[in-house]
């Protein structure tokens, strides 16, 4: 296997170790690459980035075997370690809400783009990816996996001081990275969660916009995070769960005022509804994008396609194994139970 040998070569290579773990579900803790997660974790300078993400890998393979009591030191210590290499403020995100809030959204921009952006947003780990991987399975639809244009076009728009030139490139620029040197589609989708900061100026660069907006349990959903080394420095929160739930709480208050004040059409995707009754679901987003019947296959593995931590999960059937994962968790680690409430309205 290519990745066990650049490994072998290269223990620093962090990413590694996470996709290592991440390649299935493991069985038993003296599988060959258990048991090198296993070394490297104990082995590593645990402040370094190889060390703490080898600590992440190692209490995923805990978890796979049910060994949860052995699994959260791992996690604590992999969190703990990674908490000070990133720079996020609950303080920052707040304030950021609340300008989000009181400012007008941006005038929207007349263009034809001859077909329907979809924006799939919502707190990570709460079937953004699933959502994706599954409407890509219509001929009809492209998954662009997860996009960071909007965010710095928007940061570009909001500095500049919103000139209509600058909008109107924004506008150009952001529809081109959707559309692609590809064939021609009825829907593309843009399915980074984090995009939810900004459904303000992704109205106003996009017309006829449509929001799939994914909710999952309160507890599921920041256990899911702070089991994951994210790669973005937009996720500096996830290693902390007042910080999880400082986010949390500033999404929920964010996506209130976005469907009250926005002309765009949301769909509200229930996490427990896509894993328990996923073709009745499937069958909603496919009427609220105007998708025909028709024949679907296998989901998009175009590159881009799925690159997140999701990649694992987006692959399996779909299953409801994932709606009490928390629970097994819960004795050993209380302060899941004693930060996030059951659910975040």
């Amino acid at each position: 296997m290519h990745l066990r040998r650049a490994l072998a070569m290269q223990p620093q290579f962090a990413s590694g170790w996470l996709r290592l773990a991440a390649a299935h579900r493991f069985q038993q803790l003296d599988e060959a690459d258990a048991r090198l997660i296993e070394r490297a974790a104990h082995a590593s300078d645990p402040s370094s980035e190889a060390g703490i993400a080898a600590r992440f890998a190692w209490a995923k393979v805990l978890a796979d075997v049910g060994a949860f009591d052995q699994a959260v030191p791992q996690l604590r210590a992999a969190n703990a370690a990674m908490r000070p290499r990133v720079e996020w403020s609950a303080r920052g995100f707040d304030a950021f809400v609340q300008r989000q809030i009181a400012q007008p959204a941006p005038p929207p921009q007349a263009q034809r783009l001859g077909f329907a952006p979809v924006l799939i947003v919502g707190l990570p780990r709460t079937g953004t990816t699933l959502t994706a991987s599954l409407l890509a399975r219509h001929p009809e639809v492209r998954n662009r996996g997860e996009l960071n244009w909007l965010a710095q076009l928007a940061l570009h728009v909001e500095t500049g001081g919103r000139q209509v030139a600058q909008m109107r490139e924004s506008a150009t620029l952001y529809a081109a990275q959707l559309r692609r040197d590809d064939a021609p589609a009825r829907v593309i989708v843009d399915k980074n969660p984090l995009n939810f900061r900004h459904l303000g100026m992704a109205a106003a660069l996009l017309p006829g916009l449509r929001v799939i907006h994914c909710q999952r349990g309160a507890r599921a959903t920041a256990l899911s995070i702070y089991r994951q080394m994210f790669a973005h420095e937009d996720n500096g929160y996830a290693y902390d769960f007042a910080d999880i739930a400082a986010f949390a709480r500033g999404e929920a208050r964010l996506m209130r005022h976005w469907r009250a004040t926005l002309p765009v059409p949301f769909y509200a995707l229930d996490y427990t509804r896509l894993v328990s009754d996923t073709d009745a679901v499937l069958a909603e987003l496919h009427a609220f994008l105007d998708l025909p019947e028709a024949a679907v296959g296998a989901a998009s593995t175009a590159p881009g396609s799925i690159r997140t931590a999701s990649v694992w999960q987006a692959r399996q059937k779909v299953h409801r194994d994932a709606l009490d994962a928390w629970k097994p968790w819960a004795p050993y680690l209380p302060e899941l139970l004693d930060t996030i409430p059951e659910s975040w309205a």
